[in-house]
Order: structure tokens, then sequence, then C-alpha cells
């Protein structure tokens, strides 16, 4: 198996920086399912409402697993900074 370069340290920052974004895509999609039941409840036609609430609780959970993703991508970048890390004897900065 070659080596063809990598820097430990951007995996580390990139992994953090993943997971900032995943828990801020969290919140939205949290914040999603709060709008869609005040626009449910704000409708005043119950087809409507049920219509709106739905919608937004599909783009929520797209949203949500946007953020399952991004989650694994950072745990994908940590792993592989350790595992740079281990096979090259480089020192965490």
């Amino acid at each position: 198996m070659g080596f063809a370069g990598g820097d430990p340290h951007t995996l580390a920052t990139v992994a953090t920086g993943l997971d900032h974004l995943s828990a801020d895509l969290s919140r939205d999609a949290s914040q999603v399912a709060t709008q869609g039941k005040s626009a449910a409840s704000a409708a005043g036609d119950a087809q409507v409402a049920d219509l709106a609430e739905t919608a937004l609780a599909a783009i929520g959970g797209v949203v949500l697993a946007t953020a399952t993703i991004v989650q694994g991508l950072s745990e994908g970048s940590s792993t592989a900074g350790t595992q740079l890390r281990r096979a090259t004897g480089m020192v965490p900065q």
C-alpha cells in the first residue's frame, strides 16, 4: 500500500467543522417540525393544515437525514486522521 500524503490535523479540523454543521442541521430539522405545527394551527382549514404539517415534516426529515450523513462524514474524517497519524507516526498538533 502506498502513501499519497495527507494531513491528520486538516482531517481533524474538517471533522470538527462537520460536527458543528451536523448539530446545526439537527436543530434546523427540529425547528422545521415546530414551524409545521404552527403553520397547521394557523391554516384554519383542516385539509390545508394536514398538508402543511405533512410537507414540513417531510422537509424536516430530509434535513435530519442530511445531518446524519454529515455526522458520518465527520466520523470518517476523524477516523482517517487517527489512522494516518498512527501509520505515519505524526504527532498531533
